[in-house]
């Protein structure tokens, strides 16, 4: 456990002190900022994975054999990549037919005034 954590944070902090370092030296361009972040957080997600690898295959000298991992029915996985964007557009289409989209912005020139 110890193993996993020092690793998942380590690595995280690592990758966060190097993301900011980076960063300072494009802070005018929020363009180049935007990609950097976009870049960073997948790449932020890596360092608890590599943990768990870790400290499973050579602290525990254990393989995932007995980890209880396996693929779920198609189903679950089809409902996993198609029910976000399902309900997305879902609750948007709601939103929309509840406030109706004023392009001139007039509400939000009223409340500004």
């Amino acid at each position: 456990m110890i193993v996993y954590l020092a690793l998942a944070y380590g690595l995280a902090w690592a990758a966060q002190v190097a993301l900011i370092a980076v960063l300072r030296g494009l802070a005018g361009a929020p363009a180049v900022t935007g990609v950097a972040t976009l870049v960073a957080a997948p790449a932020l997600m890596w360092p608890p994975a590599i943990g768990a690898f870790v400290a499973r295959r050579w602290v525990e000298r254990s393989g995932f054999a007995d980890a209880g991992l396996r693929w779920p029915r198609p189903g679950y996985i089809a409902l996993a990549w198609l029910g976000p964007p399902v309900l997305t557009l879902g609750v948007a289409a709601l939103s929309l037919s509840l406030y109706p989209l004023d392009r001139n912005l007039a509400t939000l020139h009223q409340i500004l005034d």
